[in-house]
């Protein structure tokens, strides 16, 4: 009986399975017509500042989040650097310092471009995060938390990068007729001024920021071939979970704008609101969010000042609004709330 030469079918990686379990919805979260007008020059500057703007509230809570991380790593007696447990505590680290760059970077160009990155969000006279920049923050809350692994949180970074850096990959190359670079300032005529395309495209396009999220996509492999997370239904089921989250998020992260760039602000109001809350409702049905928010407030662990300090109270107008369209939108009570 002659041996069976056959290959046995490779187990895939876990973030080639994450990134393959809904394409379209992977294409639509980053390939949008903000991203196209972002690329061709075309984004008003006011667009551009109410984006900004909740972007930074999003990037100071990458500070929070990384250090609740940090705090679940357990490394081991030995001084091996090389061990994986060391090798997540320094790139955490240096993902630390890259954010403590970024948001200078970000206050050196606004700055340059007469950006105002307290730009209130369309159809607000206040500035404050917005409904989905709440869902990310309840996101990275609860990833980080008590109740979820090690593993989660690290899906949960790797996929909000692997989601900017196709993002801004794809308004790379969204136009076909790049501007002359031999002047001294080829994007003087975009309606941003050129902030986009001369600083900060080149600046989540580039080769290190490339290496960093390849970097993270290997470790978070590595964790879960550690754990065997492929052949184990409840934690793989959980990082599918948190993916779907992160990239339902990163569609609704974009201002809605018209092909021709012109800013339209968020689709309406009251589905935006209920599209920020239905990732809170999926955290609550596994009963972690509130209680880790609790303890995270009464430990001292959850930064006030910043998670509260832009998030007003909803007022009874609002609660209305949200009832209004609710009807509106031919749905009741929490029937929004499902999960993106």
């Amino acid at each position: 009986m002659s041996p069976n030469n056959n290959p046995q079918p490779q187990t895939p990686k876990l973030t080639q399975h994450l990134t393959n379990l809904d394409p379209h919805s992977f294409q639509a979260a980053t390939q949008t017509p903000f991203l196209h007008a972002a690329g061709t020059g075309t984004l008003p500057k006011r667009t551009l500042s109410q984006w900004l703007s909740q972007d930074r509230l999003y990037a100071q809570s990458y500070i929070r989040f990384i250090g609740l991380l940090l705090a679940k790593i357990r490394l081991p007696e030995t001084s091996d650097q090389t061990s994986l447990p060391w090798r997540i505590t320094h790139f955490l680290f240096s993902a630390l310092d890259n954010i403590r760059r970024e948001l200078t970077f970000f206050e050196d160009t606004a700055r340059k471009y007469d950006i105002d990155l307290f730009t209130p969000w369309e159809g607000q006279t206040t500035f404050f995060a917005n409904p989905v920049t709440r869902g990310y923050l309840d996101l990275f809350m609860n990833a980080a938390g008590q109740g979820s692994s090690l593993l989660e949180g690290l899906v949960v970074l790797w996929a909000t990068e692997e989601c900017y850096f196709s993002s801004w990959t794809y308004a790379l190359r969204a136009d076909n007729h790049p501007p002359d670079m031999s002047v001294e300032n080829p994007y003087t005529n975009d309606l941003d001024g050129g902030a986009l395309r001369a600083k900060f495209i080149p600046n989540w396009t580039n080769e290190s920021f490339k290496g960093f999220v390849t970097q993270i996509g290997r470790l978070v492999d590595e964790v879960a071939e550690s754990d065997d997370v492929m052949g184990s239904q409840e934690e793989k089921k959980r990082c599918e979970e948190v993916w779907r989250q992160v990239v339902g998020l990163e569609e609704r992260f974009w201002p809605v704008v018209a092909e021709r760039g012109q800013g339209r602000g968020p689709r309406c109001r009251g589905l935006l609101r209920r599209h920020g809350r239905s990732v809170a409702k999926t955290l609550e049905e596994r009963n972690v969010l509130a209680n880790e928010r609790n303890a995270a407030a009464q430990e001292g662990l959850l930064d006030v000042a910043l998670y509260q300090a832009h998030l007003p109270p909803r007022t009874v107008e609002e609660e209305s609004s949200d009832s209004d369209d609710s009807e509106a939108d031919g749905l009741g009570g929490d029937a929004g709330a499902a999960a993106p």
